[in-house]
């Protein structure tokens, strides 16, 4: 009705000039109502969807406690889990130095990996510990340029069962270093 008035006038006057737009109101009791429909159906959604958020957190929970101690109270599960880890450390010892492998690229990153692996050979070595010290040498070893010669001044310095013990090492570890440097080269590949 309102609108019908408005564009009659809009016609009568010939342009949009000054008209008096005001909101539409609704009557009071009508009003009250429209305002508290919209807030009963918001609490109501509200309240509902709380309570199965609840409802479905609390069995979530649930499940979880009964898989756990289902887990647990297995007869084999202690058995299983000593052998896991015990799987984990010998794998995370025959892959220590293939992670740490250079750019076999990178001309300074090699550089740098071979002196960091001395010295720390070097270090392990003078402490006594003999087996790690022979790990950080051998690695040093296969990514020498010229090997022979870094052989042969560690055989003059290091003493006969060390230098023995590295000449064991050296085909396990240039096997992991082959290993390391074909992942690598797949990476690599993967990129390109």
């Amino acid at each position: 009705m309102a609108a019908a008035k408005l564009s009659r006038r809009l016609r009568a006057e010939g342009s949009w000039g000054e008209v008096d737009v005001r909101p539409v109101t609704l009557p009071g009791r009508l009003r009250g109502w429209c305002r508290n429909r919209q807030r009963v159906g918001m609490l109501q959604v509200g309240r509902t969807g709380v309570i199965v958020a609840g409802v479905f957190g609390a069995a979530f929970i649930g499940y979880c406690i009964y898989f756990d101690r289902k887990r647990r109270r297995a007869p084999d599960f202690r058995v299983k889990l000593r052998e896991r880890r015990r799987k984990q450390k010998q794998q995370d010892k025959a892959n220590d130095c293939i992670g740490k492998l250079p750019d076999l690229k990178n001309v300074e990153a090699v550089q740098k990996f071979f002196l960091e692996e001395v010295q720390l050979g070097e270090e392990l070595l003078a402490r006594g510990d003999y087996e790690k010290g022979v790990d950080h040498l051998s690695n040093a070893v296969s990514v020498c340029g010229q090997p022979q010669q870094l052989l042969h001044v560690l055989q003059q310095t290091l003493p006969h069962q060390v230098f023995q013990m590295l000449i064991q090492r050296l085909p396990v570890v240039r096997q992991r270093f082959l290993a390391g440097m074909n992942a690598q080269n797949l990476v690599d590949d993967d990129v390109e």
